[in-house]
């Protein structure tokens, strides 16, 4: 008998440690609990309820200032698979980020989050992505920010060894609970991935990203090219 009702309760510890760029002061023990709970309305369909709490705290010891602080979100969705050709989940609410030193701005607002698969045949795939959260800063004197960020992708199978992946992601950040900054990072990708063997894969990607803002210090561009050999043991 499958329940109409599942509760799903998540515990996430992360350590982030930054031993480059002078980047020590963003150091941070990251600990969250996530509660979530799933009700069926149909059988492809189930509308959900999500609370979670984090705590960040700052080990960072170079600096006087922390970036210790208290993140809670509050969202409701809902969850669906109509067919097997579309299938995703949609989830909307409030966040809200407090610092325990006065000189970082607390952040709160609206939050959401989209995560959308549409597979029109066997072969190809589109990926449709859309998300509004915290982030932290790589600068010292700013805490975090709000991040809106869209991504299209696409995979396709040229045949049964040969596979094209094609990407697209825009990202908004807005700095102005701090100082009168907007950046909008843009990043196009492009690979091709063929299978040599059964256990092996090669792989090349070309990436192309930029960056825009109204501070122009924070302007810049970068293309870049990557190939891989990835090995696959069962």
């Amino acid at each position: 008998i499958i329940s109409n009702g599942q509760l799903v309760l998540g515990l996430n510890h992360n350590q982030l440690r930054y031993t480059n760029n002078q980047q020590s002061f963003r150091d941070v023990d990251e600990n969250t609990l996530t509660s979530t709970f799933f009700y069926r309305m149909a059988p492809k369909t189930r509308i959900l309820f999500e609370a979670s709490v984090a705590r960040f705290d700052d080990i960072a010891s170079t600096i006087t200032t922390g970036r210790g602080s208290d993140e809670s979100r509050f969202l409701a969705g809902v969850e669906w698979a109509a067919t097997a050709i579309i299938s995703g989940t949609f989830k909307v609410g409030y966040q809200q980020r407090d610092y325990a030193d006065e000189s970082f701005n607390d952040i709160d607002g609206l939050s959401y989050n989209l995560d959308m698969i549409w597979q029109p045949n066997s072969y190809s795939k589109v990926i449709i992505g859309s998300t509004r959260t915290t982030r932290e800063s790589a600068q010292q004197d700013i805490g975090g920010f709000i991040s809106t960020s869209y991504s299209l992708g696409l995979e396709h199978e040229l045949s049964s060894r040969t596979q094209l992946n094609a990407a697209y992601e825009q990202d908004e950040s807005d700095f102005n609970n701090v100082q009168n900054r907007s950046d909008t990072r843009k990043v196009i990708t492009m690979g091709i991935t063929h299978s040599l063997r059964t256990w092996l894969d090669i792989r090349l990607d070309y990436r192309h990203l930029a960056r825009s803002s109204n501070n122009e210090i924070n302007v810049f561009s970068s293309d870049s090219l990557k190939l891989s050999l990835i090995s696959k043991f069962n």
